[in-house]
């Protein structure tokens, strides 16, 4: 890797950082209501994404496919344990 590229982020982690960026920007009244009010009762991707920007249930579904492929991995043979906790 040439030198001068060394601490530039890739192009992924640039576009990541941009959206991240701009849900906050967006958001930002919803997550100051619920560092304020709601964190003892819900987590932030619950009351962000299920009670704020995601209004139906097929919009909420793309929050369960990373359990479901999480689960179908393990069921495919992982243990899930990793070797250092062996």
């Amino acid at each position: 890797m040439p030198h001068e590229l060394w601490h530039k982020p890739s192009a992924e982690i640039t576009h990541l950082k941009t959206q991240c960026e701009s849900l906050v920007e967006n958001h930002e009244a919803d997550i100051e209501d619920w560092y304020f009010k709601h964190q003892d009762d819900l987590t932030l991707e619950h009351f962000l994404c299920n009670e704020r920007v995601l209004k139906t249930s097929k919009e909420r579904s793309c929050l369960t496919e990373s359990s479901e492929k999480k689960l179908n991995s393990k069921k495919k043979g992982e243990s899930g344990t990793r070797k250092e906790e062996l």
